[in-house]
């Protein structure tokens, strides 16, 4: 599925219609091969096997890498016609400040840094992930579910303002480029990440809106029907949010000095794989509240937790406002942990959900706050207590 850049000109400049419809053009015996490959990538995924997913995507990879990236100032790979189209329209636009020759090829290269990415974090490994699907999106820069996915690990990597932006431009490229019949679910996604954000930044009347409009789009929809039951609930309790900025602000001043750091590694540096788990306030409230079947599943969560001289937890606050908020309070305070070097001691510690995946099979991080935060891969399997792993 390759074009001259001069085709693109010509019908520009013409302004003739390209394709009647949206098909792409027949497979090269080589691209089918690339297309088993993937097939064969998805089959280790599904096996639970992430790592020889890796290296049979490595390989795809490396097809399309030394066969059509030299000589090239941009490559495409696109999902369809019209998908292409929009690439090299791009390139043709952007002649005067960014001039150079472009291709677009197969899904097949883009699927395969997809599908490393979502291998890695199966394999916990979020950085590498984000480095993987940057090179997806980086080939298909309109690419919904290519999008969306990158949002998603920003998020597990606390870049909400890249998230949102990667959300954003996810729901662009499904009301323009989605195929049919994938767009409904493509859009319906890029909605609910955004509406997960503006939940958590409290801006209930723009996330409500867009979950509406899910739910006209598909009114099945049951993960926008239970937002905005919780912003409804919100709405009803009345009661007044805590300032959890001014608080973390202050855990996080509290947590610079060198005797609150070693209290802290006291506790949180991560141990091996599978190791005896930490008693960490944000380690209960994660496995208690954060795992369990019938659980809100936030995005994004913030706890802060406060310490009394005797080392007990006599209060816990997040950014929540709904049931996720009680069971947090309700499972930390009371926890006994070593005397604080000062009283009151706060704790404040970040969750970020890497997957959407089922209640009782979690994949998160949870990072601590201050100069040096200690960050942890962690799974959590059947609302046990988490088993981390040093990021």
């Amino acid at each position: 599925m390759r074009h001259a850049l001069v085709l693109i000109l010509a019908l520009v400049l013409d302004g003739a219609p390209a394709w009647a419809q949206d098909q792409p053009a027949p497979a090269e015996p080589q691209e089918q091969q690339q297309a088993q490959a993937i097939g064969t990538v998805i089959q280790f995924m599904k096996a639970g096997r992430p790592q020889d997913a890796i290296v049979a995507a490595d390989k795809v990879i490396s097809y399309y890498e030394e066969r059509y990236r030299k000589g090239k100032t941009f490559v495409f790979s696109a999902r369809s016609e019209l998908e292409s189209l929009a690439y090299l329209m791009d390139v043709a636009a952007n002649q005067a400040t960014a001039p150079g020759n472009a291709a677009v090829y197969s899904r097949n290269w883009g699927d395969a840094y997809h599908l490393k990415g979502y291998a890695l974090l199966e394999l916990r490994r979020p950085t590498d992930a984000l480095a993987a699907l940057q090179a997806a999106v980086g080939l298909a820069p309109r690419n919904a579910q290519y999008l969306t996915e990158l949002g998603q690990v920003q998020v597990a990597l606390r870049d909400l303002a890249g998230a949102m932006q990667s959300f954003t431009r996810a729901e662009k490229a499904a009301r323009d480029l989605s195929p049919p019949d994938t767009k409904t679910t493509e859009l319906t996604r890029a909605l609910r990440s955004q509406g997960f954000l503006l939940i958590e930044r409290k801006q209930f009347d723009l996330a409500e809106k867009l979950y509406r409009e899910c739910l006209e789009l598909d009114p099945a929809d049951r993960n926008a029907q239970r937002e905005l039951a919780y912003i409804e609930k919100v709405r009803q309790s009345g009661r007044p949010p805590v300032n959890l900025d001014a608080l973390w602000s202050q855990a996080v001043r509290q947590n610079s000095d060198g005797a609150a750091q070693a209290y802290q590694r006291q506790w949180i540096v991560p141990r091996a794989a599978d190791a005896v788990p930490t008693t960490w306030p944000q380690d209960k409230a994660v496995s208690a509240c954060l795992g369990g079947a019938g659980q809100p599943r936030a995005a994004y969560l913030q706890m802060v937790f406060t310490v009394d001289a005797a080392g007990l937890v006599t209060d816990a606050a997040t950014n929540r406002s709904d049931v996720l908020d009680e069971c947090v309070r309700r499972e930390t305070r009371g926890l006994q942990l070593a005397p604080p070097p000062s009283a009151p001691f706060l704790v404040c510690s970040e969750y970020a959900r890497v997957r959407d995946r089922e209640p009782g099979n979690e994949v998160i991080t949870v990072m601590g706050c201050g100069p040096a935060p200690q960050a942890r891969m962690c799974k959590l399997v059947n609302g046990g207590m988490p088993r981390c792993t040093a990021r």
